[in-house]
């Protein structure tokens, strides 16, 4: 933390103790990670695009995060309720 000092000092040190706090516990995370990157053209881009606007979304990050939510839980999550429903 923080030591005793002038205000110019003090701000150093703090935001200093902050980042590598953050690269310590980002360091320390066993979660996944995945990378993508994707180019559409022609049609896809253009359905992409209207899905855009149809959920109004301004990202196109956040359109990839719902599609894979939205298939997870249409075909991941209704299996697994119907294999438990079965056993």
């Amino acid at each position: 933390m923080p030591k005793k000092g002038n205000i110019y000092s003090i701000l150093i040190q703090t935001i200093f103790f902050i980042r590598t706090t953050r690269f310590e516990i980002l360091a320390n995370t066993k979660t996944p990670r995945i990378s993508i990157r994707l180019e559409l053209n022609g049609d896809m881009a253009q359905k992409f695009e209207e899905l855009k606007d149809e959920w109004g979304m301004l990202n196109n990050t956040e359109i990839v995060r719902r599609m894979i939510k939205e298939t997870y839980d249409t075909y991941i999550t209704n299996q697994r309720s119907r294999n438990n429903k079965s056993s």
